[in-house]
């Protein structure tokens, strides 16, 4: 099973900036895009079930395309997202940075950024194959996927939120650029990020 944890996307810091650039009404955009990509990583498996040895997306891009059809996937870490999304709520929970800003209901000149970054938080669909192929019982995937993705839009949304009521409009692209330097759990975060790079 620890093929699932790469569905957690590679990078956890962007959502809070996301939420300044589009706004309040933005976030919805980040829901549509959970469920979207649930539906497709459902798609997956059906293709990935619509002939025998087919395990991989390289094996569906060769089914479908040839031998052009065959890429490669990428993949990222589910703990150091974790450790970050903790320090994010220390550092705004505990250390009491506190929470300054009501925020940008919607702001339509930078919502096409928000939607493309949005779409980047569930850009797993690469391993999808490899961990549907790997499952013991893959008539499980569904629930698998589901769980995924909940958990992920949770991180992210709670991520968005909490960052944007803390750093209000001044928001930077990734929120360990707001922490306070001084505080431990900025520092972790800090060294967590860059550990990953």
């Amino acid at each position: 099973m620890p093929k699932t944890s790469r569905t957690v996307i590679p990078n956890v810091k962007f959502p809070t900036w996301i939420l300044k650039e589009g706004g309040w009404v933005g976030i919805s955009i980040l829901f549509i895009f959970a469920v979207l990509s649930f539906y497709t990583g459902i798609l997956l498996r059906h293709c990935l079930d619509s002939q025998p040895g087919l395990e991989t997306y390289p094996d569906i891009g060769q089914a479908a395309f040839g031998t052009t059809g065959r890429f490669r996937r990428l993949a990222g870490g589910v703990i150091a997202s974790i450790v970050v999304v903790i320090c994010l709520f220390w550092v705004g929970l505990v250390d009491k940075v506190g929470f300054q800003s009501k925020g940008t209901t919607l702001n339509l000149t930078t919502l096409p950024v928000a939607i493309g970054l949005y779409g980047y938080c569930y850009s797993g669909h690469a391993v999808f194959p490899n961990i549907y192929t790997s499952m013991e019982k893959p008539n499980q995937y569904p629930a698998v996927l589901l769980t995924s993705f909940g958990i992920c839009t949770l991180m992210y949304a709670g991520v968005a939120v909490m960052g944007y009521m803390m750093f209000g409009e001044s928001t930077l692209s990734q929120f360990t650029l707001n922490m306070p330097q001084h505080l431990v759990a900025s520092k972790i975060a800090v060294w967590t990020t860059v550990g990953r790079s």
